[in-house]
């Protein structure tokens, strides 16, 4: 599958930045919401192994 199938650059569309393909969400939207998401479950497995008394250094 080639990116190109998937993300579109539309002048018209949401200034012209990366989009995915039928959506208005801008391909860095997708990629900030990720990040966001694997931090999240990062810092709740460090809760997790701090509670049972794992040290992580």
């Amino acid at each position: 599958m080639n990116y190109r199938d998937i993300i579109t650059i539309e002048p018209e569309k949401r200034g012209g930045k990366p989009c995915v393909r039928g959506l208005l969400i801008i391909v860095y939207e997708v990629l900030e919401y990720l990040l966001q998401t694997r931090s999240q479950i990062s810092n709740l497995r460090r809760g997790a192994m701090l509670a049972i008394g794992v040290n992580l250094r």
